[in-house]
């Protein structure tokens, strides 16, 4: 007996018209495409075309891009590991004023945290409100970090996915 891990019903129609299906994380897409291979009774068939939504952004960013359209010729996105590489590099920085143990694991969590910002649009209020953010002692340090990457990206033409 086959286990059901996602339902295909509310897909089915876009699978026929042979739609992109967009999904949020590869785990979903691999999800989906199990379900869908479980489902099917004969030996071929196509393979519907789920994409996780990240993959198909960079993918539309590029061949725009390539293509010479404004905005994306202007800007090239970041991958992981160089967002990494700059927010280790900044973290690394300030070791004068604040020492760390593993600049590496903070680099990731400030990272992440940044993106959670910018995801839930709570950047614009550390911002407006920096008087109120800088009496805690580390979000003014992260808001510090930050405008310093926002900083760095700038100069070099660079954004976050």
């Amino acid at each position: 007996m086959a286990i059901t891990r996602f339902n295909l019903e509310p897909l089915q129609a876009c699978i026929a018209d042979n739609a992109t299906i967009l999904v949020p994380s590869l785990r979903i897409k691999d999800a989906i495409l199990a379900q869908y291979h479980s489902s099917q009774v004969n030996k071929t068939y196509l393979t519907p075309e789920v994409v996780p939504i990240d993959v198909w952004v960079k993918d539309q960013w590029d061949k725009l891009g390539f293509a010479g359209v404004s905005p994306f010729c202007d800007r090239q996105i970041l991958a992981g590991a160089e967002e990494l590489f700059i927010w280790t590099s900044i973290i690394e920085a300030s070791r004068d004023q604040l020492p760390l143990l593993n600049p590496n694991d903070t680099a990731a969590q400030i990272g992440q945290s940044y993106q959670d910002a910018q995801q839930w649009e709570l950047w614009q209020h550390i911002q407006a409100d920096s008087e109120h953010y800088a009496a805690n002692p580390d979000v003014a340090v992260f808001r510090q970090w930050a405008l310093a990457f926002q900083e760095y990206c700038k100069q070099r033409s660079l954004i976050c996915l």
